[in-house]
């Protein structure tokens, strides 16, 4: 294989740079995004030769992509990738991928040694390979609670640095499929920070940065200095990027995942593990209630006092701005529960908080698979945070408000502004009124299709065709969704049809379907994240295989929603006659 056979001409000038000063065998590009620009990674695979130093070629590679800032290399030995691929390292068989293949030699020494391609397989040696790397942080993050709770604390920060350590591998794996050979946390910062600028910055303002040099200090000085102490306080910030750092792992995780089943869907291979995109973005939501929340890392406890809104509000703001760069973010709707229990009996006392916002972001340019990133950000804010939001394009968002479309100016003209400035948006306009004999109908077709749909699986629930009745029962349940929303709002989401997304954007409006299907208790929830999976599942998993019983108690629920879903549109249709007499 030689360069000219490449249409970009920069790529084909530097490999030819790059093979005529060193001994390759192969070089795959693998290309990524980063804040919405496309990087060019080369994997260049030297040749294990007399005389090819490994840090004198990566000079070389590096000075043959110097005046191209698209493209960047990472040059290691064949023999180091097919080690990580037969360790199951799943990233690191993605980029070596033969599509990605850019460059080989005529008389190639060694090639990368690709596993047989079985993206079931596949997915189970990432999930395996990803288990075994958590087991590991925690059982250091297990060291850290217990010497925390001695009040030995050099020890507790030897343990917590090794946490943090681990947990940079593990994303360098993840994300670029070989870690870093470092005991220095800087050094890992470094590394990964043009592949993940979020995590190269995870420790930015200057006390961060002095907490994380007394970490890499605890690393030779708590074996050997036994004076060597940290305070409980940065001990304390340490254990809290700890924590993110553990909630980035999973997001990323999550990526790979989605990726090999992209390919096994691009591909036209569909196994009982793949799941399309639509299921993908339901467990995302339902994992974004979920994450990872292992106390052993961050073992103190909060802070009595709730943050504000204006503390959500920067913390939103910041982690949203590092995977795009919205122009104008709305807030229009704000949930807080707190739950205190004390037991005198255990002397247990335990106090959780969760926020929800509800935000319309709009962004320059269309935002690709939104319900992905909406579930990495809330994998970013924790489990005491959440957004659910709206996604709008700036062009069309006006263009809304010129034609004067009343949901539009809600959101921007009464709702609370978080960022962007006035002068991007058309408001000139006063909005149209209401039809509201127009609405009506529109609403009554989303109910009678929901009713028609309930009707279909009455009396064919616990025989042979369960499976199809909870394919039915789901879409009716998003008509009815679909409806109270363009009912109350005017407006539908239905660019994104994905029903724990709506029943999360319905809880806007009212609580009726947190209380119907008791979506706070996680095995009755788990009941309607299977209904919400059924239409993927119908079509991709042939063995498929729906619970009847649980279909029988959805069924009861999905009818006494239905009925008060109705009555409060109708009630609201009701206050909306009387206002325009």
């Amino acid at each position: 294989m030689n360069t000219t056979s490449h249409s970009d001409p920069a790529l084909q000038l530097i490999i030819q740079r790059i093979t005529e000063n060193l001994l390759v065998d192969q070089i795959y590009l693998h290309p990524f995004t980063v804040h919405g620009k496309r990087i060019n990674q080369l994997y260049v695979l030297l040749r294990n030769a007399v005389g090819q130093g490994i840090v004198a070629a990566r000079a070389l590679c590096n000075l043959a992509v110097s005046e191209k800032p698209e493209y960047r290399c990472h040059v290691t030995f064949p023999d180091e990738v097919n080690r990580k691929i037969k360790q199951g390292n799943m990233r690191a068989t993605l980029i070596c991928q033969p599509d990605k293949l850019v460059f080989e030699h005529p008389e190639v020494s060694l090639r990368v040694q690709l596993p047989e391609v079985d993206y079931a397989v596949w997915c189970g040696q990432a999930k395996e390979h990803f288990d075994k790397e958590v087991s590991k942080i925690d059982a250091f993050a297990e060291g850290y609670a217990f010497y925390l709770n001695k009040a030995n604390y050099g020890q507790a920060a030897f343990m917590l640095h090794q946490v943090i350590e681990q947990g940079y591998r593990a994303a360098e794996n993840l994300v670029m499929g070989k870690e870093k050979i470092s005991h220095s946390l800087r050094n890992h910062l470094e590394y990964i920070a043009p592949f993940c600028p979020e995590l190269g910055a995870l420790f930015e303002k200057q006390h961060e940065l002095s907490v994380l040099g007394k970490l890499d200090e605890s690393y030779s000085s708590a074996r050997y200095d036994h004076d060597f102490s940290m305070s409980k306080e940065d001990l304390t910030i340490a254990a809290k990027k700890g924590k993110e750092l553990l909630a980035y792992l999973t997001a990323f995780n999550r990526d790979l995942l989605d990726e090999i089943q992209r390919r096994q869907v691009e591909e036209g291979q569909v196994v009982e593990l793949s799941e399309n995109s639509e299921q993908e973005t339901i467990k995302e939501i339902e994992q974004a209630e979920d994450v990872d929340d292992r106390p052993t890392v961050d073992n103190e406890p909060a802070d009595s006092n709730i943050p504000s809104t204006d503390d959500h509000r920067e913390r939103i703001l910041s982690v949203t701005r590092q995977y795009f760069s919205p122009t104008h973010v709305f807030c229009f709707a704000q949930q807080s529960r707190e739950e205190r229990s004390v037991n005198l009996v255990t002397l247990d006392k335990r106090e959780t908080n969760h926020h929800r916002y509800y935000l319309a972001i709009l962004t320059a340019e269309k935002l690709d698979q939104p319900l992905q990133k909406q579930h990495q950000l809330n994998e970013v804010l924790g489990d005491e945070l959440e957004i659910v939001a709206l996604y709008f394009k700036l062009e069309t968002f006006n263009r809304k408000l010129e034609e004067g479309h009343q949901f539009f100016h809600f959101l921007a003209k009464a709702t609370e502004r978080w960022c962007g400035e006035e002068g991007q948006l058309i408001v000139t306009n006063i909005p149209e009124p209401v039809d509201l004999e127009k609405r009506r109908w529109q609403w009554n077709r989303y109910f009678w299709s929901a009713e028609g749909l309930m009707g279909m699986v009455q009396d064919q629930i616990g025989s042979r065709y369960d499976e199809s009745c909870s394919v039915v029962m789901s879409q009716a349940m998003e008509q009815l969704c679909l409806g109270m929303l363009h009912a109350i709002w005017g407006y539908r989401p239905d660019n994104i049809l994905n029903l724990m997304y709506l029943i999360q954007l319905t809880e806007s409006i009212t609580p009726l379907a947190r209380e119907h299907f008791c979506l706070e208790i996680p095995e009755e929830r788990e009941m309607v994240v299977e209904l919400s999976k059924a239409l993927s599942e119908f079509r991709y998993n042939s063995n498929f295989d729906a619970n009847g019983f649980a279909l029988y108690i959805l069924r009861d629920r999905l009818l006494m929603f239905s009925n008060e879903v109705e009555q409060l549109v109708n009630r609201h249709f009701e206050t909306l006659e009387v206002v325009d007499q």
